[in-house]
């Protein structure tokens, strides 16, 4: 009797690891097809600015980890580009006083752009207090230099019209019908607003579609029988409205930045040029995903 429940009692932990075993892998395979996807996609593209995975690393290895055995491989130029330790330390420190500000910003009565900007002037006096009246001019005028003003009075314009797109109940229009069309169905829910997010993200911003869909989602656990039964939907909007922004030179932050960037380098690349490229990249990431969803959730 005691053998059979020490058997009772193992199963449970073992369909546990087996079910933890299994995530596991279906994790890395992920990681190994979204991997080979963007070597695949970049060596058909053959663009400059969408290099292999092998050739961003075996630049980084020449560049970073070519010296000598007796420095640990490490090249002087890694010393330069990569560390500098004493503004390493400082932007450490600042950063975790803004994630602190950014985790109690509703207790201190701050907003998150108030502590990021409180955050930069910080470590830009902290990085220009030992230096001389000189050269804190020169070294002010370059960093105000480096910033990307372009893109951010870009973003300025971007969001207000999407907030106009916002308040006149477009978006709230679109996740409702959006919840109607799914008819009761989890996967069909799932795989809709895995996809409906992924395609508005790379037209709008997807910070007002999140806020917009989180009541909607939030409103779809009744009908599937309570808040955990909806966490398929969450990890669709999350997904979707993440890699969906990939997929035009609008959709992300960051790549209105490297195009900026770029651009001031001598190295300007388009929107539909962008697209033409990154759309497909995106429908691509986005099939992996339904696939993983289906495997993991649904």
């Amino acid at each position: 009797m005691s053998a059979a429940m020490s058997a009772t009692a193992a199963t449970p932990a073992r369909a546990q690891r087996w079910h933890l075993s299994r995530a596991f892998v279906t994790h890395v395979w992920v990681l190994v097809v979204a991997a080979i996807a963007w070597e695949a996609g970049a060596r058909s593209a053959g663009v400059f600015w969408f290099p292999p995975l092998t050739t961003i690393l075996e630049h980084a290895q020449q560049l970073w980890f070519s010296g000598p055995a007796s420095s640990l491989w490490v090249t002087p130029g890694f010393v330069t580009d990569v560390l500098s330790w004493r503004l390493l330390k400082q932007a450490l420190c600042v950063l975790a006083l803004v994630i602190g500000g950014f985790v109690f910003a509703h207790q201190l009565h701050l907003e998150p752009g108030t502590i990021a900007l409180s955050g930069a002037a910080l470590l830009l006096l902290l990085d220009n207090w030992p230096r001389d009246a000189e050269a804190q001019t020169h070294n002010v005028h370059e960093s105000f230099g480096e910033v990307e003003w372009v893109t951010i009075f870009f973003f300025i314009g971007l969001f207000a019209i999407v907030a106009g797109v916002e308040h006149a109940g477009l978006l709230r229009l679109m996740a409702d019908q959006l919840a109607a069309w799914t008819g009761g169905d989890l996967a069909v829910a799932a795989v809709a607003i895995l996809w409906v997010s992924a395609i508005l993200s790379a037209i709008i911003d997807n910070i007002p579609f999140v806020a917009t869909m989180i009541p909607v989602v939030q409103g779809m656990a009744p009908a599937f029988g309570g808040e955990e039964q909806i966490m398929p939907l969450w990890w669709a909007l999350s997904l979707g409205a993440c890699l969906g922004g990939n997929g035009t030179l609008i959709g992300a932050s960051a790549n209105l930045t490297v195009a900026g960037i770029a651009e001031r380098a001598g190295v300007p690349f388009r929107f539909v040029p962008f697209m033409l490229l990154a759309f497909p990249m995106m429908l691509m990431s986005i099939a992996i995903s339904t696939v993983y969803m289906y495997m993991v959730f649904l």
